[in-house]
């Protein structure tokens, strides 16, 4: 379908300039989860300090936990990683 061609299109782009990984930031849904993992996606075991999902920071300040303006949650998101080397 339409999604699965946009990631190979992604994937192939980020892998002509040269990364050897793709993050995947996305609610967390069986759906959705099933969906990037079909294609390759694993969960990442690794998180990024600048990404605002540390509990801590969501403590400190309720609006850390909302995506601007989007009014999304990001208490309930997943990190997925794809290798891009095979």
């Amino acid at each position: 379908g339409v999604g699965t061609r946009l990631i190979e299109l992604i994937k192939a782009e980020a892998r002509r300039r040269g990364a050897t990984k793709m993050y995947i930031s996305a609610t967390n849904t069986k759906h959705t989860v099933d969906f990037y993992m079909r294609r390759g996606a694993v969960l990442a075991e690794e998180t990024f300090e600048d990404e605002p999902n540390h509990e801590e920071d969501f403590e400190k300040d309720s609006e850390a936990a909302r995506w601007p303006g989007e009014g999304v949650d990001l208490r309930n998101q997943v990190c997925l990683v794809v290798d891009l080397t095979g």
